[in-house]
């Protein structure tokens, strides 16, 4: 079974990855053909148009999802160090 989304698939339903290998499929027969038949350029084109905001705006969720991941941490890390230092004074 093949993880190539189907044309009618929604963009927002594909993997990062899928979509990169389909940018790279297209990207290979456009420079393995010696002569490209403009009805399909087109088609690719546009295809690989999509396909490359697609994988941009899944680059620019991850990363907020990360930033605000770190931002948590980092917010969790004085909170951290405080428990520790009570824990310090307590054993000594």
């Amino acid at each position: 079974m093949s993880d190539r989304p189907s044309p009618d698939q929604p963009q927002s339903a594909q993997s990062y990855a899928a979509a990169s290998r389909r940018i790279e499929e297209i990207l290979a027969q456009l420079e393995q053909s010696e002569r490209v038949d403009v009805d399909h350029l087109a088609e690719r084109v546009a295809e690989a148009s999509s396909l490359i905001r697609h994988c941009r705006d899944r680059l620019r969720e991850t990363e907020i999802t990360i930033g605000r991941i770190v931002d948590e941490l980092a917010a969790d890390a004085p909170k951290a160090t405080e428990t520790q230092g009570e824990q310090g004074d307590k054993v000594g």
